[in-house]
């Protein structure tokens, strides 16, 4: 079980998405006493919390407190601030690691896997996918279909079987008509499974260093389909 702190729903909303898509049991809180009481009652694998909220508690008095009680779970500090001294600080206060905002999927595994037992993050971070040349680029045709698309990612049928694993950059028709061709995206493969009525190979791809100007296209785009 895994507990997620933060006060911005919007983040919680988001890290539920990719807990689901690793399969992690999850409980998201945005309340900090009622954190702190949960965490008392039952201590979860890992927890995720934010250093900052709106009222007057802190995420570094969360985890002196969670210590002090001899508590000693995994707890990454999630945080949108690079500041070395307050992570410093964090460390010191009994923080097992951190991460930044925005988080992205890759990340996240890695930082996971470090703490807790998991096949599904296993299966990612096993995978090891060969590039001709040393790690050049390479660049592959095949026929493939956009199933559907929202602000984490996109599901697309092909021909082909991409392994989990792979970073890729794909054109399209349908990415020249979210951004009017003026920009490209890189993508991470979560997920492959090949699928029996549709006979083709289903691919889950997360975004990769997505700015805020294209994810704003994607939501434009989304909202006139809806239309």
């Amino acid at each position: 079980m895994i507990y997620v702190l933060d006060d911005d729903q919007d983040f919680l909303e988001i890290m539920v998405a990719y807990l689901n898509r690793m399969d992690l049991e999850h409980t998201t809180f945005s309340d900090p006493e009622e954190y702190k009481a949960k965490v008392i009652e039952n201590a979860p694998q890992l927890s995720l919390i934010d250093l900052n909220f709106k009222g007057s508690e802190k995420g570094f008095n969360l985890i002196k407190g969670i210590r002090s009680r001899g508590d000693s779970h995994p707890i990454i500090v999630v945080s949108g601030s690079k500041n070395p001294e307050a992570l410093t600080y964090a460390l010191e206060c009994g923080a097992s690691d951190y991460i930044f905002k925005p988080i992205d999927r890759p990340t996240l595994n890695n930082k996971l896997s470090n703490f807790i037992h998991s096949s599904e993050l296993e299966n990612w971070l096993g995978m090891e996918v060969e590039v001709p040349n040393g790690g050049e680029k390479v660049s592959l045709l095949f026929d493939g279909e956009v199933i559907s698309i929202d602000e984490l990612g996109f599901e697309m049928a092909t021909t082909h079987f991409i392994p989990a694993g792979t970073q890729l950059q794909i054109s399209g028709s349908i990415w020249s008509e979210i951004f009017d061709g003026k920009s490209q995206l890189s993508f991470f493969v979560s997920k492959s499974t090949y699928n029996r009525e549709m006979d083709c190979f289903k691919s889950h791809c997360d975004y990769l260093d997505i700015t805020d100007e294209q994810l704003s296209g994607i939501r434009n785009w989304i909202l006139k389909k809806q239309e």
